[in-house]
């Protein structure tokens, strides 16, 4: 999904089909957007995404696991309806569980992030 972030649209990848999350008393969907890499600038390097991985990557890219995020799928859908939110291709299959895989492993989830995760088996 393109989600408008800091001024411009960010690939998110959606990484679970929807769950019941009863805090939220709704389905829900993680999120984790990608950044391009930057020389000087800290990128955690647990999952590098290389031009052409996917039709939007362009530059060398990084997972940004630090911002993950839980949302509700109603808001998503929302925002698709009203053009804010654009879906986009998926993730070839290998490259997603590179992508997922990272969640086990790198230092900047979360641990509310890695709690869900493994509540929902995910």
């Amino acid at each position: 999904m393109l989600i408008p972030t800091g001024g411009s649209d960010h690939l998110h990848i959606v990484i679970n089909d929807p769950v019941y999350c009863p805090f939220q008393g709704d389905n829900v969907v993680l999120l984790v957007n990608i950044s391009s890499v930057y020389p000087g600038k800290y990128a955690d390097t647990t999952c590098i995404l290389s031009p052409g991985s996917h039709r939007f990557v362009k530059h060398d890219s990084w997972v940004v696991y630090r911002e993950a995020v839980i949302k509700r799928v109603d808001a998503l859908e929302t925002g698709v309806a009203q053009n804010q939110i654009r879906t986009h291709d998926p993730f070839l299959t290998d490259e997603y569980l590179r992508i997922r895989g990272g969640f086990d492993t790198s230092p900047d989830v979360k641990i509310k992030i890695a709690r869900f995760l493994k509540q929902h088996s995910l």
